[in-house]
């Protein structure tokens, strides 16, 4: 039973539908990268000047300061999409997220509250076999823990707005197929984390981890209309892996613990990754079966 258009979704596109030529969802892409891109390079030029390591953060183990202004550049990335969507769509920033922001508030609070239990104890199982090492005292975590769920926040909402809402809404206002608008977004999303400088011979799972992960919000996207479960799903992902256990080497800064193991570490690395994207899986057809029991129950 996977995503197909329904009367939510269809509200959620119709604002796309006015300005549906490819020409213009290219230029809006291509134009949003540019300010994106440059936006990044303004901000680590002035963390320089403020003396911020943020060599730091790409060696792995950058201060939580460095940390938090990487999050921050990802600020650029949302300003980016919106000013993109508002000269190529002449759309209002808000048609991005959806067309009632209430049910967008609801669905991010259900779905971060169901997910939060389940990367718990995802992570937990992790311990069994990996018992996870201190990084941050607890006391500067707790410091740091209100700013940087704010900018875990503003990262993940700002790669929902590009992927799920701009590029998702975009597409299935021009194509009727979802193997184009469900299919592409999550595509491209998991190809835009391909680092083979950082992964190895890990980056086309990484790359893979990360489109489940966008076929999953998609999914979430399409059947709710709106893009509040997709960043919950989202945030709490990342949240966990950013800010609780992060891995070692990779973005750790704002993390209270770390894998045993470093980004360097081929195998363990890859072992953990097989790991995320079978359990994620079966959470996937897990969740499509119980839709699918539902529906029937419904007729």
């Amino acid at each position: 039973m996977l995503p197909n258009r329904n009367p939510r979704f269809e509200t959620y596109v119709l604002p796309a539908r006015a300005k549906p030529q490819l020409w213009r969802l290219v230029a809006g892409l291509v134009v949003g990268t540019m300010i994106y891109l440059a936006s990044v390079m303004y901000m680590l030029n002035f963390a320089a000047r403020l003396g911020i390591d943020m060599m730091s953060v790409f060696r792995g183990h950058g201060t939580p300061l460095a940390t938090s202004v990487m999050l921050l550049t990802f600020t650029g990335m949302g300003v980016a999409v919106i000013f993109s969507a508002r000269v190529f769509q002449k759309r209002a920033p808000a048609t991005l997220f959806g067309p009632d922001l209430s049910a967008v508030r609801r669905n991010f609070t259900i779905t971060a509250t169901l997910i939060l239990p389940i990367m718990v104890i995802w992570t937990g199982i992790g311990f069994l076999s990996d018992m996870p090492l201190p990084n941050l005292p607890l006391a500067t975590w707790l410091l740091w823990l209100p700013s940087s769920l704010v900018l875990v926040l503003l990262q993940t909402t700002s790669e929902e707005l590009v992927f799920r809402g701009y590029l998702q809404q975009q597409l299935a206002a021009r194509f009727s197929s979802r193997w184009i608008w469900w299919l592409g977004p999550a595509l491209l999303f998991g190809l835009a984390h391909y680092d083979s400088a950082a992964n190895g011979e890990n980056a086309w799972l990484v790359v893979l981890d990360t489109f489940l992960i966008g076929l999953i919000a998609g999914d979430l996207t399409a059947r709710t209309g709106n893009l509040g479960a997709a960043i919950g799903l989202h945030f709490t992902n990342n949240a966990v892996v950013l800010l609780f256990v992060s891995l070692a080497g990779d973005l750790s800064g704002l993390s209270l613990n770390v894998t045993p193991f470093s980004i360097a570490d081929t195998a363990s690395v890859r072992a953990m990754l097989i790991t995320d994207i079978t359990v994620m899986l079966m959470l996937y057809l897990g969740y499509l079966f119980i839709l699918k029991k539902w529906a029937a129950r419904a007729q």
